[in-house]
């Protein structure tokens, strides 16, 4: 699992666009965010965390099949559980990176001009960890419709369609509303629980792929 971060992290070091759009979105995620809307650079920095995953799919699987090198991946030792998850975690990572660092010195920035801060910190830590469980689940779904699709377009379109999804429910968390702590309470235990049950939903979905002869036989068909 830790060969297939490796190798997705070097690619995607090499590509410098999208090296140049990760500096991008922690500096409007981070910096312009909060200069110019303080209540919404929550809504903002999440929004960008997502709309990477969208940029991060097609490289997962969909490349690969293009490129004919997944045919290779899969014919090393490595097995189908541990190529899969390996891929899950190197978007979860790299969109939960981008995500904490805008927030943190998003935060930051917030305090230094406005002296305050628009969350108490234990619903800012609660929303980054509500965000953080939206990521991941958003990154498993990126790997599930890139292992299925057959090129970069058609992938991209069935991440952002879900995707748009998950961007609501990040605004139902982060935006700052007026109703008191204990509905906004259940608003994110809400959250909270749609989010379990799509992680569910989508391990069982996946769980049929973890074979390589079912990939395998699905390039012949």
């Amino acid at each position: 699992m830790n060969l297939i971060i490796s190798k997705q992290l070097k690619e995607m070091f090499v590509d410098k666009a999208m090296v140049f759009f990760l500096i991008v979105s922690i500096l409007i995620g981070g910096i312009a965010a909060p200069v110019i809307k303080k209540d919404y650079f929550m809504v903002t920095v999440a929004t960008i965390s997502f709309l990477l995953i969208v940029q991060l799919a097609p490289s997962l699987f969909t490349e690969e099949k293009e490129n004919k090198t997944l045919e290779t991946l899969l014919s090393t030792p490595i097995s189908m559980k541990s190529i899969y998850r390996g891929k899950t975690l190197f978007c979860f990572l790299t969109c939960g990176c981008v995500l904490c660092l805008s927030m943190s010195i998003g935060v930051s920035i917030s305090y230094i001009k406005y002296y305050e801060f628009v969350y108490s910190l234990l619903e800012l830590l609660m929303i980054c960890v509500l965000l953080l469980l939206g990521v991941y689940n958003a990154s498993k779904q990126a790997v599930y419709y890139s292992l299925l699709s057959d090129d970069s377009r058609s992938c991209s379109l069935k991440v952002i369609v879900t995707t748009l999804l998950y961007i609501v429910l990040a605004d139902v968390i982060a935006v700052p509303i007026n109703i008191d702590f204990t509905n906004r309470m259940i608003l994110r235990g809400v959250y909270l629980v749609i989010q379990l049950i799509i992680g569910i939903v989508y391990w069982i979905k996946t769980r049929k792929y973890m074979d390589k002869a079912v990939i395998f036989l699905s390039f012949r068909l």
